[in-house]
């Protein structure tokens, strides 16, 4: 199941964020296709958690580097989804999780919100300074 296609109104401009977040698109779209199968569902959590975390790391150190003046804004909303995906997984390991459907709706408005308006926002400062 495609639940959120790749579509370049995603792109920030900055070719490295770029290319990962075509690849969380991904990892959303895969969590999608293991369906209600709770042991697919748990491994393409397990996936997604480690390649968020990774993601959020490198773009954190971009802001970092850059001096992004929203930079603690932009950490907190990676904390609060990271904390809302391993709450989520810990259910899932119980057999208490949400239905697959509400995840993945949730992942998709999240990942689009805040690829369109806050990474935007840091991709504008990044490519004002000569990054590509």
């Amino acid at each position: 199941m495609i639940l959120l296609p790749w579509s370049d109104l995603l792109c920030v401009g900055v070719r490295e964020i770029d290319e990962e977040h075509r690849t969380l698109v991904h990892l959303i779209n895969e969590l999608g296709n293991a369906g209600e199968d709770s042991e697919a569902t748990i491994r393409a959590l397990d996936v997604l958690t480690n390649y968020v975390q990774v993601h959020f790391a490198h773009e954190e150190k971009l802001m970092r580097d850059h001096g992004f003046e929203h930079l603690a804004g932009h950490i907190a909303q990676h904390r609060g989804l990271t904390g809302e995906v391993a709450r989520v997984r810990a259910l899932a390991r119980e057999g208490r999780g949400p239905g697959n459907d509400e995840l993945l709706l949730f992942l998709r408005d999240w990942l689009t919100v805040h690829i369109l308006r806050d990474d935007m926002e840091f991709a504008i400062t990044l490519n004002g300074m000569g990054a590509r």
